[in-house]
């Protein structure tokens, strides 16, 4: 009888720690077979509408991540033409993509310099190619990507291997998903340096 209770006590456990196993703090991670199509070869994400209004998308109950108190070191570099964020710290490099995805338009035209982890994807149907740098908070919890379009991207085989750490710079582009979600991407996007995983 004891041994049923350890069980279903275990059990109970179990279902209680698995929604943020799978979700993580930011909600369901979209899997590469719901990345929305693109209207042509060589474009990171679709464009519908690169002129998107975002007081509707943003999220209720005060989810938006500060990159740090007023004052802090954060590492983050910042002038009226660029905003690096190559140098900051984690949390708040992650911070500023997730402010940059909710409020596209307040960093459109500006360029953008980051690094973080190198994700990419070759769909052989629509022949475009995917790519995407994530940032992680400190604690690993969260992580951010932003979209990079290359002008002339080459083939899959000659770019980074996933899992590479990659600077990248590009100019920051709002556009609307195919979903109606406003995000942002970096396009004209060049690849600075490539590091292998640590």
């Amino acid at each position: 009888m004891r041994i049923k209770r350890i069980r279903l006590a275990a059990f109970v456990t179990a279902l209680c720690l698995l929604p943020p196993l799978i979700s993580g703090c930011a909600g369901p991670v979209v899997a590469p077979a719901e990345v929305p199509e693109a209207p042509s070869a060589g474009m990171a994400a679709p464009v519908t509408d690169p002129t998107v209004t975002t007081a509707d998308a943003l999220p209720t109950g005060g989810d938006v991540p500060a990159a740090a108190p007023a004052g802090a070191d954060t590492g983050i570099v910042e002038t009226e033409e660029l905003l690096d964020i190559s140098g900051a710290a984690p949390t708040a490099a992650y911070a500023v993509l997730f402010q940059m995805a909710i409020k596209p338009e307040k960093y459109a035209g500006k360029t953008l310099r980051v690094k973080g982890l190198y994700k990419s994807y070759y769909d052989v149907e629509r022949d475009i190619q995917y790519m995407i740098i994530l940032c992680s908070d400190e604690t690993m919890c969260c992580a951010q990507g932003i979209y990079l379009v290359m002008d002339a991207p080459p083939p899959p085989e000659q770019l980074p291997p996933d899992g590479s750490i990659v600077t990248a710079e590009g100019l920051v582009e709002p556009y609307t998903m195919e979903d109606g979600t406003p995000s942002c991407r970096l396009i004209h996007t060049e690849l600075l340096e490539v590091l292998p995983a640590a």
